[in-house]
């Protein structure tokens, strides 16, 4: 199992810098390490037999009043009998117990160089095996000590874990076996990478969800201009060589049938760690069809029946969505690829978004709207469908006829609004009014948003005074784009009065008169 060892000067950074620290303030550091308060926090591995060494030299010096020395890599364990009662002799770092193979790769980083990564053993435990040391305290033994190989500087990051209690705060774990994937960014032409070579490397953990593993993504690939971003995986081929030697086609691309394959969720990474890690292919597991999640399934059939004779290994494509709200791999949006609406309507099943038509009632001088619709029932002897609009209550919902011309693909008739959103502009929230007991819309501030994890986008609003030009201090709150309680500006509230309720007249100028 593959895992991360820079180089030390780039891995402890400048030790210079580092604020010494003495002899006591190193002993009260070994016996009260503690544990990880927050995550994203930087800890190293250190040999149990090398810190149990140390521990005991820096207790017995302290104790005595003497100081701790080096021993040099070169320089032989023979001492006067006289030095050796004026000092402790330590060896220099030494991590090589924690490898059960000489073998190591480069790997690119973000900065364009390479680091040195090597395989540790599995199944190592924790005070039996390897002590977590904070980084101040190992970089002040890095400095006094030295290590016996610079590239064995174990450097591991906490994380954060669901808690079994909703009451409880989550738990804080350091995960000694996190999984390196190379990064590639996706071409925004043809779906495939930019580069023959990665741009980074960057380490997932089985506690990681897709947020935080695309947030590591984003941290080496510049997104600024991205509306959305998604992330595509696939296994690193071992019978041809590298997996950006493997060829395929812009078609391909296009129609999502190439190497790659989509994260769908968190549960797509932590199964990547679990086959990095153990050798079993959980993809396989989890599904009949072996060509659906499982990249080189075959290959990795035989892998298994030989008793993991190889290396596996993951990459991972970074995707933005272009300016012109598409996707450059898979699908593109559904009016880019419906040419035959007569047979898409046929197709309309319940939970399907579509763009429909209101009604108006006869005699009336209302004009029926275009909104966004979502199927919620489907008559098939009638051959109709039940249309819920977005952000209207369930009274307006209307039956439609399947074949009627009021249904339309989306984003053929209304823009898709949630993608071209941008800070600082307005929407509209639902929202319960107290005094008047009953429900009103208001508009709201978009203040942040978090479109990381594509279908769960979300964002922050700030709810304003619907009086007032410029926004008080309403509440702040983090609301999914989704959300029936959500709606682009202009929907409801037009000329400054309130179009949600029972007053006909205000309902006249938003539209869905249809009762």
């Amino acid at each position: 199992m593959a895992t991360l060892s820079a180089d030390a000067s780039a891995t402890l950074g400048n030790e210079n810098n580092v604020e010494e620290m003495s002899d006591y303030d190193i002993v009260r550091a070994l016996r009260h390490i503690g544990s990880p308060k927050r995550a994203n926090e930087k800890w190293y591995v250190i040999n149990q037999k090398w810190f149990d060494h140390a521990k005991r030299a820096y207790m017995d010096a302290v104790d005595q009043g003497i100081s701790v020395a080096t021993l040099s890599l070169h320089e032989e364990k023979t001492a006067s009998s006289a030095e050796s009662k004026s000092q402790v002799t330590l060896d220099p770092i030494d991590n090589t117990d924690l490898f059960h193979e000489a073998t190591s790769c480069q790997l690119p980083t973000s900065d364009g160089a390479v680091a040195m990564w090597h395989a540790l053993k599995p199944s190592l435990v924790e005070n039996v095996d390897y002590e977590l040391l904070p980084s101040k305290i190992f970089k002040e033994l890095v400095r006094r000590h030295g290590i016996v190989d610079e590239t064995h500087c174990l450097e591991r990051y906490s994380v954060e874990t669901p808690s079994l209690s909703i009451y409880s705060r989550p738990d804080i774990k350091i995960d000694i076996y996190p999984i390196p994937c190379i990064l590639y960014k996706c071409n925004s032409k043809n779906g495939e990478c930019i580069d023959d070579e990665g741009v980074s490397c960057i380490f997932i953990s089985a506690h990681d969800d897709l947020k935080v593993v695309t947030a590591k993504a984003k941290e080496n690939i510049d997104t600024e201009a991205a509306l959305k971003v998604r992330l595509w995986y696939r296994q690193k081929d071992s019978k041809h060589g590298d997996a950006h030697q493997r060829q395929t086609t812009d078609v391909d691309a296009r129609n999502g049938s190439s190497q790659w394959k989509k994260v769908t969720g968190t549960k797509v990474l932590q199964n990547i760690c679990e086959h990095v890690r153990t050798g079993e292919n959980p993809f396989l597991d989890n599904s009949q069809e072996t060509d659906v999640d499982a990249p080189d399934a075959e290959y990795d059939i035989k892998v298994k029946s030989n008793g993991r004779s190889v290396n596996i290994a993951y990459e991972l494509m970074l995707e933005c969505k272009d300016k012109g709200g598409s996707w450059a791999r898979g699908p593109k949006e559904a009016h880019a690829i419906i040419t035959d609406v007569k047979a898409w309507r046929l197709s309309l099943k319940v939970g399907d978004r579509c763009d429909a038509m209101d009604s108006a009632k006869p005699n009336t001088k209302y004009t029926p709207q275009w909104f966004e619709g979502i199927v919620k029932e489907v008559d098939t002897a009638e051959s109709k469908l039940l249309v819920h609009f977005h952000a209207w209550k369930p009274r307006f919902d209307e039956w439609i006829p399947r074949d009627s011309e009021r249904l339309q693909p989306r984003f053929t008739k209304k823009r898709d609004w949630r993608s071209q959103l941008k800070v600082g502009e307005k929407v509209e929230l639902n929202v319960y009014n107290n005094k008047k007991r009953q429900d009103e819309w208001i508009p709201g501030h978009v203040l942040k948003i978090d479109r990381t994890v594509e279908g769960s986008e979300r964002i922050f609003v700030r709810e304003m005074s619907k009086t007032h030009s410029t926004f008080s201090r309403g509440t702040q709150r983090w609301i999914s784009v989704w959300d029936e309680k959500l709606t682009e500006q202009n929907t409801h509230i037009k000329n400054e009065k309130k179009v949600e309720g029972d007053v006909s007249e205000n309902i006249k100028q938003c539209g869905l008169i249809n009762f």
